[in-house]
């Protein structure tokens, strides 16, 4: 029975004879305004946490079974006719509303709790949710039973059978019986706390293997190519291996599905095959689709371009330096330079290219990879290449790779951008400077007293951070238009033109919000609600063709200084004390960054 004190205190006596208290409503609201409160249908009680004289008490509720009414308005047709009107109530999370029987019923078996909301001049309305008994991760790939405090006398997972429980929530796969035992055991005890137990565990589908060219010939090290252990192999790279006319250069490997996956709720989930691998040849290299292999078909130089490609064309030598005495070099070619290339001067080759020496304010340009032994030096120095770039340091120069960065000993005040990873050999040091890797970050030492602070990505697509720069500049200068017009045309004017300024704000904003820099994914993918970039979510890697961002991590080797900006994703995080020896990952959630020891 719905009752209120003298104290304005709202309770209710359960069917056990329990009273319990909700909160304070005035009691004139209740009898002036004509409502009748709604009456709770389930039992609630203070009880000591803990285990008796631990001292504490905290509220709580009976076990409801999925379909049970929590509150309706039994009495409400005699009610009617003294001029009685309902007084609202909402229905919270897990909770439903019943239209014909005006009654709110849990949509799940749990523990419902009810809060009041208080509103001036209008009726105060009955929120009531229920916390899921059986709680199902967001994935459906994790089960866990939360066990609250038993009231005496009611239903509760004392009363009920623990298996048909779990059969009810539908979870059908991954159980383990271990924890299901346990739970048996808590529930046979003094049930006097709280309690979470993981009892569910699906299997996520196994990955694909992508596909490949397995090389039949000795190619050497690639570029800072990964060893089995993990570690990077930093011996030099070999580019321009030299074939014969007819000789097997490499052959496909298709690609292969993973195993398949379940949730808890037993559904499968088919795994991705691996990425197919689109085999280009260029030159004197031809593929045969029939025996997926590639052949020579004059004598030349191979390039290995990115995995995909292979160049076959032959090779031009260049004793001595790139001056004056050279001219600039423009050949469809494989390029040796045994020296180095002047300032002012440019190098634009189709294969591969090798400098001996030194590259200073010259701009160099490869349709394969490029190799430089010397050092890059000069606000003016632009390198470009569509496979990989191996460099020994790099000073205020700009590198574009389209495949894999690696740079053997410092890199200070420069641009980096990588399709593929960026790979710094341990005992290198990063001075200033921005590098974005489409995949992993490797580094030695970054930073130092009294410099500016270095800017490292990974899982970065490098056009799309430009474009983002982009959009950040054209929201200020938006922002700064429309207070200027409101100022020229006062505070409580808003005449069309501001109007559409602001519309225009506001869209250039929802595309800073949404812009998802992580490489393959849809240019304005991310979704959620909220002002900044944090409040919302990346596509989970399980469905998207992007990169997995779940795999991409920041490592450092050395010493990493305070004021370093890391961005992983989508995610940003500025370095507020300095670290060693970390792996920078993103969280399960995809919404935050941690950094992990090595």
């Amino acid at each position: 029975m719905l009752y209120v004190t003298k104290y304005g205190d709202i309770g209710f006596t359960t069917f056990f004879g329990d009273i319990i208290f909700l909160k304070a409503i005035k009691f004139e609201k209740m009898a002036d305004g004509k409502f009748v409160k709604p009456e709770l249908q389930f039992c609630q009680n203070r009880v000591e946490v803990g285990g008796p004289g631990s001292g504490e008490k905290i509220l709580v509720s009976q076990l409801v079974r999925k379909g049970s009414v929590l509150a309706d308005f039994p009495n409400y047709p005699a009610q009617k006719k003294k001029g009685y009107l309902r007084a609202p109530m909402e229905p919270g999370a897990n909770v439903v509303f019943d239209t014909q029987a005006h009654a709110l019923v849990a949509d799940v078996t749990g523990y419902p709790k009810v809060g009041v909301i208080e509103r001036e001049d209008e009726p105060d309305f009955l929120i009531i949710e229920v916390t899921p008994l059986i709680k199902v991760s967001h994935n459906k790939m994790l089960a866990s039973m939360v066990l609250h405090p038993v009231l005496p006398n009611a239903p509760s997972v004392k009363t009920e059978d623990i298996d048909k429980l779990i059969t009810e929530a539908g979870i059908v796969y991954g159980i383990d019986q271990d924890a299901v035992a346990k739970i048996r055991e808590i529930a046979a005890g003094p049930c006097d706390d709280f309690d979470e137990i993981l009892f569910a565990q699906g299997i996520f589908p196994g990955e694909g293997v992508d596909a490949s060219l397995r090389f039949e010939l000795e190619i050497g090290p690639l570029a800072g190519h990964i060893l089995p252990d993990g570690t990077i192999d930093f011996r030099d790279r070999r580019i321009m291996v030299g074939v014969k006319e007819g000789q097997y250069l490499a052959t496909k490997i298709p690609a292969l599905p993973g195993a398949p996956g379940y949730n808890v709720l037993g559904k499968r989930i088919e795994s991705k095959t691996g990425k197919d691998l689109r085999v280009k040849v260029v030159g004197d290299a031809r593929y045969i689709p029939e025996e997926h292999k590639v052949i020579a078909s004059k004598d030349g130089a191979m390039s290995v371009i990115n995995k995909d490609t292979i160049k076959v064309v032959s090779k031009t030598t260049i004793p001595g330096d790139i001056d004056y005495s050279t001219g600039n070099v423009e050949s469809g070619k494989n390029v040796v330079i045994k020296g180095s290339v002047s300032p002012g001067f440019n190098v634009e080759v189709g294969g591969d290219l090798e400098v001996g020496g030194a590259v200073s304010n010259a701009e160099i340009q490869a349709g394969g990879n490029i190799v430089i032994k010397g050092g890059i030096t000069g606000t003016s120095s632009t390198i470009g290449a569509g496979g990989d770039v191996d460099l020994k340091f790099i000073e205020r120069g700009t590198v574009k790779s389209g495949g894999v960065v690696v740079v053997r000993k410092q890199c200070y005040y420069s641009s980096i951008e990588a399709v593929a990873d960026i790979r710094c050999h341990r005992e290198s040091s990063i001075l200033g400077g921005t590098l974005l890797a489409g995949g992993n970050l490797s580094v030695g030492n970054v930073g130092a007293e009294s410099c500016e602070p270095a800017f490292l990505g990974a899982g970065i697509d490098a056009g799309r951070y430009l474009l983002y720069q982009q959009l950040q500049k054209e929201l200020i200068e938006q922002k700064e238009e429309i207070i200027q017009a409101i100022q020229l045309h006062g505070k409580g004017a808003r005449p069309k033109k501001i109007r559409r300024m602001e519309e225009t704000a506001m869209a250039t904003k929802k595309k800073l919000l949404t812009l998802n820099l992580i490489p393959g994914t849809e240019l304005y993918s991310r979704m959620g609600k909220g002002s900044k970039r944090d409040d919302l979510d990346d596509e989970d890697p399980m469905y998207t063709q992007g990169t997995n961002i779940e795999k991409i991590h920041v490592e450092i080797h050395g010493r990493m200084y305070a004021g370093t900006t890391i961005l992983l994703g989508n995610r940003t995080v500025t370095l507020k004390q300095d670290v060693a020896k970390r792996r920078f990952r993103l969280s399960k959630n995809l919404k935050s960054i941690m950094a992990l020891p090595l």
